[in-house]
């Protein structure tokens, strides 16, 4: 008696047959530039990539994190004692600054434990991780471990080598930036996770650096500065005045349009704090407004008119979503019965 014995089917066969194309699929298409299946890894050498991030980010992360607190509060002159006595135009007040870089640390731990902790998990994290792969890559690995370096050159009043640092830090935090914009683009709508600790942070971080850090550092490199309480200003400190005038006015021209050509609720916010706490960073109770009034009503007209082209980006955001609305109200179904005949 003979039996039939089934053949067991080649995984070469299996392998063969086409699959279909998602339309899912293509829509992350646009945004990694890679082609990848729904229910698959990254590819090896991305996975690999994704790996070694696992690692450096986290010690970087830590890195940074543990030499700014040992610098603000180990060290002597700490940080904050060095922002108190070298006193420029542009010094912030501790406790504006203090809290914001409070959030930013935060968000950007939070954005370490989502790196670490992102799991094989399919459809729902491929996007993630080409984000992380791709977008943040080891250019931010690098601009964390100068920042790790930062505080000591900073404590130990190397004001050119810091000023060097975060001027690296900020154009590679720029390039993650454009990245971002380019090919990961989202709202707190669309990927909350992603926008809140990945975009956000990365965000205020460029921010400090651009409106505040950066200009302090080299302010105090070049001697334009007084010794706080009792020093006076450098040689020629009026002619200073109206240079860091015209920087200021840039900076806030440029905050402005990024509010209105970018509709970045978050920058403009982040600005307006930071602005506040450079007008509150003077002596006295006005802050700035007491020593240097020309200037301080300058900040203050500046954070004013990014706040109208925030009004402006969102009325006419709001414009466009009501135009909308009636446009579909006004179309009517098409009926595709055919035994319906026009007469």
């Amino acid at each position: 008696m003979t039996t039939n014995q089934q053949e067991p089917i080649s995984s070469s066969i299996i392998q063969s047959v086409p699959s279909q194309p998602s339309t899912h699929h293509q829509h992350h298409d646009q945004y990694s530039g890679t082609i990848y299946d729904p229910d698959a890894d990254l590819i090896p050498v991305q996975q690999d990539d994704l790996i070694r991030l696992k690692i450096f980010i986290p010690f970087a992360t830590l890195s940074a994190l543990f030499a700014n607190l040992v610098s603000a509060i180990i060290i002597k002159p700490s940080m904050g004692e060095i922002n108190n006595r070298y006193y420029t135009l542009v010094t912030p007040d501790p406790i504006f600054i203090g809290l914001y870089w409070i959030v930013l640390f935060t968000l950007l731990v939070v954005l370490t434990f989502m790196i670490v902790f992102t799991s094989n998990q399919r459809y729902r994290t491929e996007q993630t991780k080409q984000l992380f792969v791709n977008a943040l890559g080891f250019r931010y690995v690098l601009a964390l471990f100068c920042f790790t370096l930062w505080p000591f050159f900073w404590a130990g009043r190397l004001m050119s080598v810091a000023a060097a640092l975060l001027i690296i830090i900020f154009g590679l935090l720029l390039s993650i930036h454009f990245s971002l914009l380019r090919n990961f683009p989202t709202s707190a709508l669309k990927r909350p996770f992603s926008f809140l600790f990945v975009h956000l942070p990365l965000r205020l971080f460029l921010l400090v650096l651009w409106q505040v850090d950066i200009l302090q550092t080299v302010l105090i490199a070049l001697g334009w500065y007084k010794i706080r309480p009792d020093g006076e200003w450098e040689a020629h400190h009026r002619a200073h005045v109206w240079i860091v005038f015209g920087l200021i006015i840039a900076i806030g021209v440029i905050n402005s349009l990024v509010t209105l050509l970018m509709e970045d609720v978050i920058w403009t916010i982040g600005s307006i704090w930071l602005t506040a706490g450079v007008i509150r960073g003077g002596g006295g109770r006005m802050g700035k407004l007491g020593e240097e009034p020309l200037l301080a009503g300058t900040m203050i007209g500046l954070a004013a008119l990014q706040l109208l082209c925030l009004a402006g980006t969102i009325g006419a955001k709001i414009g466009r979503v009501r135009k909308l609305r009636r446009e579909q109200a006004i179309q009517l179904p098409v009926d595709d019965d055919p035994s319906v005949i026009e007469g």
